[in-house]
């Protein structure tokens, strides 16, 4: 029987629902949080490869209608999109002073308020993580009764002048550790430094969780997946940066959509492939992608108008497009949901580089918050290549040497497009040195076989336009490639 997989609450929870009852009602009866009953009921249905209450009741047994997806040769169930759940426990007190309780309390409220503007992941209330204090309970069981399959848990202490904070991210399920960092500070700072926690803490566990259910998305199932791991699959076949990545990513998020037509992120990753696929010059249909990424964008916010990524694309995308003013105010808007998301500032520095009056000193800026809140992020190539691009767009502060350093790191990177390479080339002709030229010019085409100058003119577009500096080079490169 299905419900077997089901933990004892997740089954008392999930028949409940079924029969009838509201996440209030259910909350109430049981003395749990509304929003703990809905990341239960979120859980139950992945588990269980349903999308909807009729299909619950079935599944649990309670109904009389044939399930056809148990019939021979009947394609894969695909469940609605449930995202990964979070809840962060009381950080236990070293220190062992009472006083000290306000302080650790105050940290893991800020944390999980900082954390909820993630939209991609659902974040248990702090409220029902409180009553962990001290728990002797094991990690999966908490996991299972909050309805989290990530727990962030901690310690605290205070050693006269000095405190120490460590946290760590467990899988809950499998126990399996995933991310740990210790922070130091001064006690005298207390209150800043709690706010400071609890944005690097914040910044540090989402890329973690994202690469951590993209990985679990690309071990796939035969059956029952989720729009959830369609999306996963797309988004992480999207971070191979080719045309092969981007044709199976439109593919899955497509799917997902038709599975969930509630689901946001599947819209805004569309956007995001129609943006990138003109900038790294691959796009099959130029003229349509920038219109088509605005609507996707736009129906994501329709869908989740607080989907900082979604304000992200139609950012990006409407610079494309040459709308400069509603560009910027969207994306104004994107740091008013999330400044923590490295996304957002990458985002911004794109915005930037690519505007005819954009920026150039901020794109360095944003560009080097971003690796540092999301150091292995697989769009940590793009930080990169914005510094780069940014370097040989600055005809008063822009130095060859930096753009050429910063290129070359970036195409070093496991999953970095050909553009890297076609950055490193532009580097190499503005520092004006044959001999570093050839090279670069033998590496993008080793990258791009096949590569011409058109693509190059494509990918450089903006640049070109908004630099005399770039479109002189662009006119060197005809000869360059004759070198190479």
């Amino acid at each position: 029987m299905e419900a077997e997989r089901l933990s004892r609450r997740e089954a008392e929870i999930a028949t409940a629902y079924a029969g009838g009852a509201t996440y209030r009602q259910i909350a109430e009866r049981l003395g749990i949080a509304p929003t703990t009953v809905r990341a239960h009921i979120y859980a139950v249905y992945r588990k269980l490869g349903v999308g909807s209450k009729i299909a619950l009741s079935q599944a649990l047994g309670g109904g009389d209608a044939e399930d056809v997806s148990n019939d021979r040769g009947a394609a894969p169930r695909v469940a609605k999109a449930v995202r990964p759940s979070v809840a962060i426990l009381p950080f236990e007190n070293r220190s062992g002073a009472p006083e000290h309780e306000g302080i650790i309390a105050g940290l893991v409220d800020r944390t999980t308020g900082t954390l909820s503007n993630f939209r991609m992941l659902l974040v248990i209330a702090a409220a029902s993580s409180l009553t962990y204090r001290g728990s002797a309970k094991d990690i999966t069981t908490i996991g299972e009764e909050l309805g989290a399959r990530y727990l962030l848990r901690g310690t605290f202490f205070r050693d006269g002048a000095r405190l120490r904070v460590t946290a760590e991210l467990v899988d809950a399920p499998t126990r399996a550790h995933v991310w740990s960092k210790t922070y130091d500070g001064a006690w005298s700072d207390i209150f800043e430094l709690q706010d400071d926690l609890a944005c690097s803490i914040a910044q540090a566990i989402e890329p973690e969780i994202r690469v951590r259910e993209f990985e679990r998305a690309s071990r796939g199932r035969e059956s029952n997946i989720s729009a959830w791991e369609l999306y996963c699959n797309g988004f992480d076949a999207a971070y191979r940066f080719t045309e092969g990545g981007y044709r199976l990513a439109r593919d899955c998020a497509l799917q997902a959509i038709e599975a969930d037509e509630t689901f946001a992120a599947p819209h805004a990753l569309l956007s995001r492939i129609d943006f990138m696929e003109t900038i790294l010059a691959i796009s099959p249909d130029p003229r349509k992608a920038i219109p088509d990424g605005i609507a996707h964008a736009r129906r994501a916010l329709d869908l989740e108008p607080r989907d900082e990524v979604a304000h992200c694309t139609l950012s990006c995308c409407l610079v494309m497009a040459g709308a400069f003013d509603e560009a910027f105010a969207v994306m104004d808007r994107a740091f008013e949901i999330n400044s923590n998301s490295a996304e957002v500032h990458n985002a911004r520095a794109f915005a930037n580089v690519l505007a005819p009056r954009g920026d150039l000193r901020q794109v360095i800026a944003d560009s080097e918050i971003a690796s540092r809140m999301s150091p292995n992020d697989p769009m940590r190539w793009t930080f990169l290549a914005n510094i780069g691009m940014a370097h040989l767009a600055d005809a008063e502060h822009g130095s060859a040497e930096a753009a050429l350093k910063a290129f070359r790191e970036a195409s070093l990177l496991p999953r970095a497009s050909w553009f890297a390479n076609a950055g490193a080339v532009m580097a190499a002709l503005a520092l004006g040195d044959p001999e570093v030229v050839k090279v670069q010019v033998a590496r993008v085409k080793a990258a791009r076989p096949g590569v011409t100058i058109e693509d190059f003119m494509q990918a450089f577009a903006h640049l070109i336009a908004r630099s005399p500096k770039v479109r002189a080079l662009i006119e060197e490169l005809e000869f360059s490639f004759e070198l190479g």
